[in-house]
């Protein structure tokens, strides 16, 4: 992780391990990117409370998108095909950028936030 310019995809489920999310925490304090999906953990890898991550990214409300096939368009690409499950953020981290909306509700499906650095 000592490329900073080149983005790190984390796919990442409600669990993670408190120090890998220490370490993607880090990771983001030194600059680099992180593109993380479907959703934030919650717990740690005993299923302990562990929002290190979401903390650090101003605490997010996300839930899941019950339409399906929902038609999406991330910056200028429109009609996104999505046959998964997707994630609405009701609530976003002060300071983020809307980057991805459902076309048909308008609700937010993806943003981005920076950080110093």
């Amino acid at each position: 992780m000592a490329d900073k310019l080149t983005p790190v995809v984390l796919t990442c489920s409600s669990s993670l391990g408190r120090a890998k999310q220490e370490k993607i925490v880090r990771f983001l304090k030194e600059g680099g990117r992180v593109l993380i999906a479907p959703v934030l953990p919650v717990v740690d890898e005993n299923v302990q409370p562990c929002t290190l991550l979401a903390d650090f990214l101003g605490n997010p409300i996300i839930e899941r998108n019950t339409n399906a096939f929902p038609r999406i368009t991330i910056l200028d690409v429109e009609n996104i095909f999505d046959s998964g499950e997707n994630y609405f953020t009701s609530t976003l981290p002060p300071n983020a950028q809307v980057i991805g909306k459902d076309e048909r509700t308008g609700r937010i499906l993806a943003w981005e936030l920076a950080f110093g650095g």
